[in-house]
């Protein structure tokens, strides 16, 4: 039966999937930085750097430099994949990395649990783009630590960004352990659009480790 349900979420259009989606802008600065440098992102200094797509049953993550304009701008998203985007489908509670290159390798790229982080609520609230925000923590594997605000306050309720299990729609980060430099991630917009959110169709499904595996070959 979850086999089944998969299936048709992926696979198909269905009428969960077939509704307008709100359009969240972020900017990203590849460090974590002082509250000063934060505050210079709202004076116009950093454009947007990826936008994440949510609806009732979806999230799709991806880097706006990625694609072309008139990728992110069709009426439909989804359908195709994005280079280093990330789906997460809240029916089955699964989320993959999608991957668009070289041509002969498309996939969806499930995510297991042992990638998944184990986030911890913390204390406190506060306001993002007048959304109230709660916090989740997680201890990486290289020790270091990544913060997450999100929000429940929206129409649709899920959005992890690229961050599998946090419990909301994902406003802000601070990631101690990215790429060794840490990453700062900031929501500058959210708007409702016309856009349409559908499942990727007939994209073959693998792990990390069978990734691995063919990389090697």
């Amino acid at each position: 039966m979850k086999m089944l349900l998969l299936l048709v979420s992926l696979f198909y259009l269905n009428d969960a999937s077939a509704q307008s989606s709100i359009n969240i802008d972020y900017v990203s600065i590849a460090t974590v930085p002082s509250d000063s440098v934060i505050t210079e992102v709202f004076k116009d200094r950093f454009p947007p750097y990826i936008r994440m797509v949510i609806n009732d049953s979806f999230s799709l993550s991806f880097f706006l430099s990625h694609i072309e304009k008139k990728v992110y701008r069709k009426a439909i998203i989804g359908d195709k994949l994005i280079h280093h985007a990330e789906f997460s489908n809240y029916i089955t509670g699964e989320t993959f990395s999608e991957s668009d290159w070289p041509k002969n390798k498309r996939y969806l790229i499930r995510y297991d649990s042992s990638r998944i982080n184990k986030w911890e609520m913390m204390a406190g609230e506060k306001m993002i783009l007048n959304y109230r925000c709660k916090a989740v923590t997680s201890v990486n594997k290289n020790n270091t630590t990544t913060i997450v605000w999100y929000t429940t306050e929206m129409k649709f309720k899920r959005g992890d960004l690229f961050y599998p299990g946090v419990p909301g729609v994902v406003l802000e980060v601070y990631d101690y352990g990215w790429n060794g430099t840490g990453q700062y991630i900031r929501a500058i917009s959210a708007k409702e659009s016309g856009q349409v959110l559908v499942a990727p169709k007939h994209t073959k499904i693998v792990t990390f480790e069978e990734i691995g595996i063919r990389n090697k070959k």
